[in-house]
């Protein structure tokens, strides 16, 4: 019996898919789901009519991802944009 797909090899590959989680399953203390929800609804920008409020870089820096209602987080990503958010020194 020959295997189905004989050129293919189970082995990964070099370019992985990031690794993305719902926010209502965030393992971590900081931020909460309120701080979360805070956080989305300041990633994009939006229009007033004082003019055009931008985001806060969330989008843009990868670190969430919208998919349908279900928003995901990319944690390393997340965290290297708190780093990226020019703390006092």
């Amino acid at each position: 019996m020959q295997a189905a797909n004989p050129g293919i090899t189970s082995t990964p590959t070099s370019a992985q898919p990031a690794e993305f989680i719902p926010v209502t399953a965030w393992p971590h203390v900081w931020p909460s789901q309120s701080a979360w929800r805070g956080l989305i609804f300041n990633a994009s920008a939006r229009n007033t009519t004082r003019g055009t409020i931008r985001g806060n870089g969330l989008i843009e820096a990868g670190a969430i991802r919208r998919v349908g209602r279900r928003v995901l987080v990319n944690p390393s990503r997340f965290f290297a944009w708190v780093e990226s958010q020019g703390a006092r020194k």
